[in-house]
């Protein structure tokens, strides 16, 4: 859990620039993502700003993504491409190692 926490609070990593754990895990406010590809059965996306979610409970509140296409953790971390913090440059015990860190919030 302490390795998956230092890299959530690391600059290289960046997840708590919109998620400060003292503000409630999150900036409480709307920002601009690049758009996720578009499911079938979907428009694509028009409207690119969103909120900041906490990250209270995170664990029990899967799928996610505002689409829901993460259905878990781990896939969300695979597929974010450094949409939500710097992911894609950590290994794969460091994703872990976040992963469990982010199902103790």
């Amino acid at each position: 859990i302490e390795q998956g926490r230092r890299l959530f609070l690391s600059a290289e990593v960046g997840c708590a620039e919109c998620h400060p754990p003292e503000n409630g895990y999150t900036l409480r406010r709307t920002f601009p993502l690049p758009a996720l590809p578009t499911r079938p059965g979907f428009d694509p996306e028009t409207e690119l700003e969103f909120k900041i979610p906490a990250l209270t409970f995170l664990a029990e509140r899967a799928p996610y993504f505002h689409d829901g296409s993460a259905e878990s953790l781990e896939a969300l971390l695979e597929h974010n491409a450094d949409r939500m913090g710097k992911t894609s440059q950590l290994s794969v015990e460091q994703r872990a190692a976040l992963v469990e860190f982010l199902r103790t919030l």
